[in-house]
């Protein structure tokens, strides 16, 4: 008992401290941090609240209702700065699209001229080993 006692007076700085410490991180905890990070303990946190969506919802309405009341004199396009405007658009050249059956197999051909018969079994269809009764293979 001796013993222990003087080994507890010893260490009694750093026992107080320690439990200085323990008492400090539990009054931070239950009041400076924010409620939902004490309250969202488990393993799934809903993100998005009712008023958050609907808020958001809101908002896209609001942008919809300005754009559906945007207005285009039609003067504008008789102006001289926008005949001066140039295209610098380039033509895209038309290419083949590939199989319009991606599972089918290639017989390279493309897109609606391609020659696979659909009435064709395919080879994966026939079977290349028959089991006879008794173990043989024919």
């Amino acid at each position: 008992m001796n013993a222990l006692k003087q080994t507890l007076l010893k260490f009694k700085w750093i026992i107080i401290g320690g439990i200085t410490l323990l008492v400090l991180m539990v009054v931070y905890n239950l009041f400076f941090l924010e409620d939902d990070r004490r309250e969202s303990t488990g393993l799934v946190r809903e993100e998005n609240t009712v008023d958050e969506t609907s808020a958001i919802g809101r908002e896209i309405i609001r942008t919809l209702n300005k754009i559906s009341t945007i207005t285009i004199d039609p003067d504008f396009f008789e102006l001289a700065s926008f005949r001066r405007l140039e295209d610098f658009s380039t033509e895209i050249e038309e290419r083949p699209v590939g199989k319009d059956n991606p599972f089918l197999p290639f017989d390279g051909n493309f897109g609606a001229e391609s020659s696979i018969n659909l009435d064709e079994q395919s080879p994966l269809d026939q079977p290349t080993e028959q089991l006879i009764p008794g173990g043989q293979i024919n």
